[in-house]
């Protein structure tokens, strides 16, 4: 009877965190799903990975904004994009805390890594040997902004 209950409550154990992922992994996605879809420059960087095959690293002409190296590194950082006439967006200023926001700005979240801000976007697996290709074509990326200032990328967009 010991032995029944030990594996009842083991599996009980392992059932609650397999759950407890899911819905983690659900929410995120979920909430992703929900967010603003927004176009962002990118500037393209074409690495090669034997274990992960081909992708790119992308840097963001929003990741690269004066004056960012007077902020500790590894500081979490909130910024505001705005539309331009073309529809790309691009930084506007550092967001202060709790700022409203106007109806065509955009809240992303990153944080600061030497004279970079790193969003959680910079990285795109793509097809084997197609790497190079889209780092010369590439120009855009789709990213889907959460209101809290998550991102998430979609897809690359090459100029039209």
């Amino acid at each position: 009877m010991n032995n029944l209950y030990r594996r009842v409550i083991l599996v009980s154990i392992i059932l609650s965190q397999l759950l407890f992922l899911f819905f983690a992994v659900f929410d995120q996605e979920n909430r992703l799903n929900d967010g603003e879809l927004i176009t962002i420059e990118i500037l393209p960087v074409d690495p090669r990975s034997l274990m992960q095959g081909d992708y790119v690293v992308l840097r963001y002409d929003i990741s690269f904004i004066d004056g960012i190296n007077q902020i500790t590194a590894g500081s979490k950082i909130n910024i505001i994009v705005i539309p331009d006439a073309k529809d790309i967006y691009r930084f506007s200023r550092v967001a202060q805390n709790d700022e409203k926001l106007q109806a065509n700005e955009v809240l992303i979240s990153g944080e600061i890594k030497g004279d970079q801000i790193f969003y959680g976007i910079e990285s795109y697996f793509v097809e084997e040997n197609t790497g190079l290709e889209i780092e010369r074509t590439a120009k855009h990326a789709l990213v889907r902004v959460h209101k809290d200032g998550k991102a998430k990328l979609i897809k690359l967009i090459e100029p039209q």
